[in-house]
């Protein structure tokens, strides 16, 4: 008997594409290659076959399907996830990497859950969900920010300046309600500073607490797990503190000195000490420089500080960064009263040629009183002196009369007869 006869065409295999809860997604495939065919396009798992290795992270978590990466770091992955029920949204899935296994990583990712928890602000992207893995790598899923980091938005658009300050205090806002909360943030950086468009308005969101801390004494175990001798952050932004490794002084403080470097490239486009400086407004390098004081005790205790001052200056209105004068007061005072002193200057400017022509008016009439008070004084005078001539005609007079009088007497006597 022969052999029998091998065949070469591909038997068919049933596979079961993965899904979330008690979803069944059966597919029939007769080859590997089919079964790439039969995931998503944006799959992950689809590019991780056709790259002939498995991915890292499974094409479900929890109720989201898995569409792509959108980052990495050295504590976990971010993934771009899609929640199809009971609402369709895409979200911001953070996972530990499946080397991250010590309990510092772990312990430093659930430290990041519940600072995310213990904050609600618009203008920090919020934690939706959260759970584990089959395999017990924790995750959370976050609202996911379709932005680009505020200095890129505010170059690309070409921003001017009072609109890249409002994005800024939009940022000061989110920053000081976290530091209400205790939360240091302490990696405050454009990447970790999305800017999105919402209804024809830009907003800002604040992601990625993973190197955050509190400051708050009931949070000893969670400062515990942060606090570590090596510096943490981003060199370019973070603090003097944070620079040496004194983490555990890292405060607020060390997030306003962070916000000053962002302050600094929203305004110079450059980092601190690097390229050329664009001219600005004397009060906003007063609050760039306060913000970026090597000594944590003369910067702004906190964002809520900083973010004021800057409306000050928006306002017109003196800053606290700036000592104070009686020249700058003034001039912040008119500069916010520009609308006023405008008018008025407008104002004067129509009245001028009237207040001219009617001064020139007064002073004819003066002229013309003057002579006349000057011909009424020489009418008097010319009356008095007309008086005084009648007044002495009337003298002779009465001398004439008495005259007349003794001549009749004199000859109405006998003798004279």
């Amino acid at each position: 008997m022969g052999s029998p006869r091998t065949s070469t065409t591909p038997r068919p295999h049933t596979v079961l594409l993965p899904g979330p809860g008690s979803r069944s997604d059966l597919a029939l495939v007769s080859s590997p290659e089919a079964l790439t065919d039969a995931l998503p396009a944006p799959s992950l798992l689809r590019r991780g076959l056709q790259a002939g290795f498995a991915p890292a992270f499974p094409a479900w978590i929890g109720p989201y399907r898995i569409l792509e990466e959108l980052g990495a770091g050295g504590m976990g992955t971010v993934l771009l996830g899609e929640q199809r029920e009971p609402l369709r949204r895409k979200v911001a899935i953070k996972l530990v990497r499946t080397a991250v296994s010590s309990r510092e990583f772990l312990a430093r990712f659930g430290t990041e859950r519940r600072l995310l928890a213990s904050m609600s602000h618009p203008g920090i992207a919020r934690l939706l969900d959260a759970g584990s893995t089959e395999d017990d790598r924790p995750w959370f899923a976050m609202e996911f920010v379709a932005g680009e980091p505020i200095t890129r938005v505010c170059v690309e658009r070409s921003l001017d300046t009072r609109a890249r300050l409002g994005l800024f205090v939009a940022l000061c806002d989110a920053v000081a309600h976290a530091h209400r909360r205790g939360v240091v943030h302490r990696d405050l950086k454009p990447s970790n500073v999305l800017v999105q468009e919402v209804d024809d308005r830009l907003e800002v969101k604040v992601i990625d607490f993973g190197l955050a801390k509190t400051v708050d004494s009931q949070s000893a175990v969670d400062a515990a797990h942060t606090a570590y001798p090596a510096a943490l952050g981003t060199p370019d932004y973070m603090s003097p503190e944070q620079a040496s490794g004194r983490t555990a002084r890292a405060d607020a403080r060390a997030d306003v000195y962070a916000l000053g470097v962002l302050l600094h490239e929203l305004l110079h486009e450059a980092l601190p000490g690097e390229g050329p400086r664009r001219r600005v407004d004397p009060d906003l390098d007063a609050i760039i420089g306060r913000s970026l004081s090597r000594n944590a005790g003369a910067r702004y205790p906190t964002a809520r500080e900083l973010g004021a001052d800057v409306r000050r200056h928006l306002d017109h209105r003196p800053v606290e960064a700036r000592a104070p004068g009686c020249a700058y007061r003034l001039r912040r005072f008119v500069r916010r009263q520009r609308a006023w002193f405008a008018g008025a200057a407008c104002a004067t400017a129509l009245l001028l040629p009237l207040l001219v022509i009617s001064l020139d008016l007064y002073r004819a009439a003066d002229r013309e009183a003057a002579r006349a008070l000057e011909a009424g004084a020489q009418a008097e005078n010319q009356l008095e002196l007309a008086r005084a001539l009648g007044a002495r005609r009337e003298r002779e007079l009465d001398r004439l009369r008495a005259d007349l009088r003794l001549a009749v007497e004199r000859l109405a006597e006998p003798g004279r007869r």
